[in-house]
């Protein structure tokens, strides 16, 4: 334990030298216990941390989320809004199913011309091109998705 103390100090002592030196005394410490032991007592100071860490805007709330609170609440419902990131295909339904329609159109655009995609558009979201039992199917693959990456699974 006092090993791990001593090189911790060391580690700090250089915290204003390259990253060179700073790499090499962090590869020193011998097992992964002594690695995760030194980082808990090293605080983040990205962005990210530091406004997530104020408490102002933690008692700030989006105005979709108070949009859904303020009908959760008058009418008596439980519903949750997830955010979900962008272009992901697996955590966003809608990326399946703009996947969907392009293929529609790339299949069947012969002419090339900006009129007949947007024909083809509105013939791809049509029931029959793509039905709802696909939407739903897509939105609970990413329940399903969404439940592998929380256990660190890819």
């Amino acid at each position: 334990m006092k090993n791990i103390k001593r090189q911790q100090e060391k580690f700090a002592v250089h915290k204003g030298k390259d990253h060179e030196s700073v790499l090499l005394e962090f590869l020193s410490l011998m097992t992964a216990d002594e690695v995760e032991t030194h980082l808990a007592g090293i605080p983040c100071n990205c962005p990210r941390c530091t406004v997530a860490n104020q408490p102002d805007f933690n008692e700030l709330h989006s105005a979709l989320e108070e949009l859904y609170t303020a009908f959760n609440q008058q009418h008596q419902t439980e519903n949750i809004c997830l955010f979900l990131p962008k272009f992901h295909a697996e955590l966003n339904p809608i990326e399946r199913v703009w996947q969907i329609i392009k293929r529609y159109v790339r299949n069947y655009n012969d002419e090339g011309n900006l009129p007949k995609v947007r024909a083809l558009y509105k013939e791809a979201i049509k029931e029959e091109q793509l039905p709802i039992k696909l939407i739903r199917k897509f939105i609970r693959s990413m329940y399903f998705y969404l439940f592998e990456y929380e256990q660190g699974l890819d």
